[in-house]
């Protein structure tokens, strides 16, 4: 893989920044034209915000194809599709500090990745919409993560590393690890079903649960 340009890493930071935003309405469909421009304008509420002159060629260049906004998890993640050359983008939303602190900052940045190295409940909730998107991508895809999101993003590639081309991560959070014996696909495998039939909430569940058996740890 040949390093990557300062303009490609530019590109890829202005995709992760626009899933930062709210990019469907309502009824989960995917803004366009001037409204679209205006949630980029928008951005997150906070410091991650489009110029608008930023924002009408990003409108111009990329549509979006799907966006998951906030699962139980607090899971987010956007795909993009470039209207010119037919390039996917998935790009995982970062830590919402202070709109989501409770699911992003205690359950899954405190008590799974840095107790486990592994953000479980998050990751179950990416592969389920990957899953439910995949026939949906039809050019090369390409991944973006900040923070929790590069955490994502980093398992992304674990898990489907011959399905996509590049990962471009920003201070990303790092992953754990899974000992001999256990495929990370196994593993979230056997947490998928722990949480099909555990009636706790997303924060009680990972402390209720016997992470041994998981056989993975922090680093």
């Amino acid at each position: 893989m040949t390093t990557p340009t300062i303009a490609q890493y530019l590109k890829y930071a202005n995709l992760q920044m626009a899933a930062e935003a709210f990019l469907v309405d309502s009824q989960d469909k995917p803004l366009t034209g001037q409204q679209y421009i205006d949630a980029l304008v928008r951005g997150n509420n906070h410091a991650s915000y489009f110029t608008e002159t930023e924002a009408i060629k990003f409108e111009r260049d990329w549509e979006v194809v799907d966006q998951c906004k906030n699962t139980p998890t607090g899971f987010s993640g956007t795909l993009f599709r470039n209207k010119t050359t037919n390039e996917y983008v998935l790009s995982f939303r970062s830590t919402e500090a202070y709109d989501d602190a409770i699911r992003d900052s205690a359950s899954t940045n405190t008590l799974e990745i840095h107790s486990t190295g592994w953000a479980w409940g998050q990751i179950s909730d990416m592969e389920a919409w990957y899953a439910s998107i995949k026939s949906q991508i039809d050019g090369p895809l390409n991944v973006t993560g900040y923070s929790l999101g590069g955490h994502l993003a980093t398992t992304f590639n674990l898990l489907h590393q011959n399905e996509i081309n590049q990962v471009f991560t920003f201070n990303g959070a790092g992953v754990g690890e899974v000992k001999t014996g256990h495929a990370l696909a196994e593993t979230i495998a056997y947490f998928d079903s722990l949480r099909r039939t555990d009636a706790q909430g997303a924060a009680n569940r990972l402390v209720a649960l016997d992470l041994t058996q998981l056989e993975s740890q922090a680093y």
